[in-house]
Parts: C-alpha cells; structure tokens; sequence
C-alpha cells in the first residue's frame, strides 16, 4: 500500500486525523506524481529534529486556529 492508500485507510477510520507526507522527492515530484492532493501537508527529506517539530507544530497551530474560527462563528 502506498502513502496516499494508507491515508485514505487512516482517513475512513479516523477522518480528523492529521497527516504529513515524507518523501525524498521535491514537492513538486510529489505533486506530479499524483501521490499528494493540493491541500495536503509535506515536507521533503533530507530534514532535520528541528524542521520537522515546527512542520507539525505549524500544522497542529493551523488546525486550531481553523477550529477556532469555526467556534466563533457559530
């Protein structure tokens, strides 16, 4: 199974799990290829312990700023 098989798999279980893709590939390799959909998280190897905690940090601060939103608008 392949990266964006085992997301949807994720997804059908657990359809507000976050997700971040890692390939050694560009990003726009990534893209070409059809593995990722426009919308979703990447980041490219090589990266480091640091990179790789402010990508997921920076996802998780998104989620919540968009939950957030959601609440105030109701």
């Amino acid at each position: 199974m392949g990266g964006k098989e085992v997301m949807q798999e994720m997804l059908a279980m657990h359809p507000n799990t976050l997700i971040l893709f890692t390939s050694g590939c560009s990003e726009s390799g990534i893209h070409t290829n059809l593995i990722l959909e426009e919308g979703l998280e990447f980041i490219a190897k090589p990266y480091s312990t640091d990179a790789l905690r402010a990508r997921v940090r920076n996802i998780l601060d998104e989620r919540s700023s968009v939950t957030e939103d959601k609440v105030s608008a109701r």
